[in-house]
């Protein structure tokens, strides 16, 4: 398939296109830096400034950033950083502490980058390979 105006294509949207075999199909277009795995983890976290603390829920994770949904509302607000803690769903329920920065929120659901990139040897980066 030949998508020549990629960029003018919106994250999420979704395109048909047909088989050689006549099948008909549609495409989702994420055009994400890195990929994003859905995960059904439980953690908690801690805001260094507030001095808040409390549960989470991941709803995803990629090698730069996490989506998280808070367990009770806050006052929190972009860019504010957090420390995450949880363990991962691997054989060795591997425990991952990581600061991360607020970039979007949406009702008590948050997107956040990662402040230090994760190395390639990392447990969280074998997780996601």
């Amino acid at each position: 398939i030949v998508l020549p105006q990629i960029d003018q294509i919106k994250n999420g949207s979704k395109i048909k296109t047909r088989c050689s075999c006549g099948e008909i199909f549609f495409l989702a277009g994420d055009k994400r830096r890195h990929f994003r795995k859905r995960t059904e983890l439980k953690g908690g976290y801690f805001h260094p400034r507030r001095e808040y603390r409390g549960l989470i829920h991941i709803t995803d994770l990629s090698i730069s950033g996490i989506a998280i949904e808070l367990d009770t509302e806050r006052t929190i607000l972009e860019n504010d950083k957090l420390i995450l803690r949880f363990n991962l769903d691997d054989e060795k329920r591997t425990y991952i502490e990581i600061e991360a920065k607020i970039k979007r929120i949406k009702g008590s659901k948050f997107g956040l980058e990662f402040i230090q990139e994760v190395p390639d040897k990392d447990p969280l980066s074998l997780y996601l390979k």
